[in-house]
């Protein structure tokens, strides 16, 4: 079969090459370049650059839908389409190319998490575990019969990063057993459950309200890695900070913080040395170990705290 891969951030770039290497690969489909930082350049997604190196023939349209994009994928006629993290939804005309169907590589289990950022949402929601399914594509958004499913524990100090990276193997075996069962022509199954949604993150999803607990705090700032980030603002007497990214931190034993049920959500209540701070939330206290202020570099929350100054009592949010 000649198929074509439907995909764009660089962590899906082992799917990419597992089917280089072991499948008629034909083309690619990724999304267009995006301006860089700053809008100096403009990048190629991770798949891009990868299917450059490899010579395989590229296709980046801007629409989807675009009748000259749609003639010229079906003017080499592919059998089968691959998707993993494309990023954009397949109208009918695209999947009607597709004489064997189009199979779609999903990170969540589905129908849990059906949507842009599966793998997100699943950190920020503090869900125990997640995992991979693939499913034949179908017009609604990832609601077709599933092939196959493999599930993994999430770790408490997992975050998007780290779990884009520990999904990659299981993907690859779902993947394995995926184009197995299509080329004996498995039909899936309906999917069962309840079904939840993990839309794109936009910039107001990482803001930090202090009156939440601990622990979701923190399941936000795993799930907001690297973008667009927890953030918050920090107000003393001598400064204000419109917006500080919380990069790193940890929930600490508040048993040794009891004297500071005076203080208010979002407020430092200690300073560990050469640690970082310990601020107070809506229930529990988080020990911040590294920030980024807004364009500014990351740096180590006691770097941040010795200068700006910043006291037990100022408050974040």
């Amino acid at each position: 079969m000649k198929l074509i891969f439907f995909g764009t951030p660089g962590y899906v770039n082992p799917i990419l090459d597992y089917l280089i290497e072991n499948e008629n690969l034909i083309a690619v489909v990724t999304k267009s370049d995006k301006p860089a930082k700053r809008h100096l350049v403009t990048l190629p997604s991770g798949i891009k650059k990868n299917a450059l190196e490899k010579k395989i023939p590229i296709f980046t349209p801007e629409n989807i839908q675009n009748q000259d994009f749609i003639s010229n994928l079906s003017d080499i006629k592919p059998d089968l389409a691959i998707v993993a993290a494309y990023g954009k939804i397949l109208p009918k005309k695209v999947l009607d190319i597709f004489p064997n169907g189009c199979i779609n590589i999903h990170f969540s289990l589905l129908p849990k998490y059906c949507g842009a950022a599966p793998i997100q949402w699943a950190l920020i929601n503090g869900e125990a575990n997640t995992g991979i399914t693939s499913f034949w594509m179908d017009e609604g958004m990832d609601t077709g019969r599933i092939i196959s499913q493999k599930k993994i524990e999430i770790d408490k100090n997992d975050d998007t990063i780290s779990l884009q990276k520990k999904l990659i193997p299981i993907a690859l075996d779902v993947l394995k057993e995926t184009l197995k069962k299509a080329k004996n022509e498995d039909k899936g199954i309906e999917q069962t459950g309840s079904k939840s949604y993990a839309p794109p993150l936009k910039k107001e999803d990482g803001k930090i309200i202090w009156e939440k607990s601990a622990e979701e705090i923190y399941c936000l700032v795993r799930g907001t890695k690297p973008w667009p980030g927890a953030y918050t603002e920090v107000q003393s007497s001598k400064f204000v900070v419109h917006s500080l990214k919380i990069l790193d931190a940890e929930i600490v034993n508040q048993t040794n913080y009891l004297n500071s049920e005076s203080f208010t959500a979002g407020t430092v209540i200690a300073l560990e040395k050469n640690v970082g701070f310990v601020l107070k939330c809506g229930s529990g206290y988080l020990l911040v170990k590294s920030v980024q202020p807004a364009s500014k570099n990351i740096m180590s929350a006691w770097a941040f705290l010795q200068g700006y100054n910043l006291k037990i009592g100022d408050k974040l949010g």
